[in-house]
């Protein structure tokens, strides 16, 4: 169901004669919606959110995260963050707003997201950031996207050297488009936002104003009265306890909590992290030295699970070279429809 079925059911419904179950439901869909729209930066901080659902009909979907917006917009810039999560950055900042996450393990099975924001969104702290990975750099290669880190393993700096894939964005080279925090310690200590990005992007690469990538499809979430009620948790294992994953599927607002070793995971200013779909991805994953460093086959086709809706299905992803996103198909080789929201792929061996 989109904004303009939404408001034509509010507007014929004779609220007086309307159920408290009728009622709520219609609520919720609004209030999903806004969290939506305001969590991703779409609302800003959501003070007016409310006002200004209701005083306009959403059609169109956003090209990055699927929502509603009122008009149909050209395709946004892409930043995608190197973002550390090792107890040590705990809490994060800003990958609640993300519209998608790539989380692989890096060195002693400690993982690491990469996250995706829109150039449109206001975004403003994100972090802490950390330094690049090769298969990061392939996945961030998907939308061509402005690839913020701070230096890199080897591998990863002689990729950036001579990729044509991303835009290479180092704090190293590029301070002031960075910052770093008195209240931590480093080197989990250094954030950035949405608008330095933008700022960087304009001055180190002032060609880049046109963006040309593929997308993702959307569609509608399921029917609160289709969701299962008894839904089994979704964890990954990354093979450290600290870092196992837990999703606990909320019905209500067809969503998933993460939880990190037991603990609800919240960002620096006590919003939950919430993924509206989850894709488990198996790789191939090689140690190439005694510091642990992996190689991850990022390329070819392989198997994946997809948690959506409160129901599980066995799914293939494909990514044919560097350049392409990759992409989801099920059984019949039909490509997945994602909802709407923030999209969250785990990545494990």
């Amino acid at each position: 169901m989109n904004w303009k079925e939404i408001e034509k059911r509010l507007r014929k419904m004779d609220w007086r004669k309307v159920s408290v179950g009728a009622a709520i439901v219609a609520l919720t869909l609004i209030a999903v919606s806004v969290w939506n729209l305001t969590r991703q930066g779409y609302l800003g901080d959501g003070s007016e959110a409310a006002t200004k659902a209701a005083d306009v009909t959403m059609t169109f979907r956003h090209p990055l995260s699927g929502v509603f917006i009122d008009r149909q917009v050209d395709l946004p810039a892409v930043y995608a963050v190197m973002v550390e999560n090792s107890s040590d950055a705990w809490p994060q900042s800003g990958v609640d707003q993300a519209f998608q996450i790539i989380e692989a393990p890096t060195e002693g099975g400690i993982p690491r997201f990469l996250a995706f924001f829109g150039g449109d969104q206001v975004v403003a702290s994100i972090g802490p950031v950390r330094s690049a990975r090769p298969y990061f750099i392939d996945w961030a290669s998907g939308y061509g996207a402005l690839y913020a880190h701070i230096g890199g393993s080897p591998a990863a700096i002689r990729q950036l050297n001579i990729t044509e894939t991303v835009l290479d964005f180092d704090e190293y080279y590029n301070q002031y488009q960075f910052w770093r925090s008195p209240d931590r310690y480093a080197p989990h200590n250094v954030f950035t936002s949405t608008e330095l990005l933008g700022r960087g992007l304009a001055k180190e690469y002032p060609d880049r104003s046109n963006w040309s990538y593929s997308t993702y499809h959307f569609k509608d979430d399921a029917l609160l009265e289709t969701r299962p009620e008894d839904v089994e948790d979704v964890v990954v294992e990354f093979g450290v306890n600290l870092y196992r994953v837990t999703w606990k599927y909320d019905r209500l607002t067809n969503s998933y909590q993460r939880f990190e070793n037991t603990r609800a995971q919240t960002m620096a200013d006590g919003a939950p992290l919430m993924a509206n779909n989850i894709i488990v991805v198996t790789m191939e994953m090689t140690v190439l030295d005694e510091i642990g460093r992996l190689a991850i086959e990022t390329t070819g086709e392989g198997k994946a699970i997809l948690f959506q809706d409160g129901t599980v299905k066995d799914v293939s992803w494909k990514k044919p070279t560097v350049a392409d996103l990759m992409r989801f198909y099920d059984a019949e080789g039909k490509e997945i429809l994602f909802n709407a929201g923030q999209t969250w792929i785990e990545v494990v061996d």
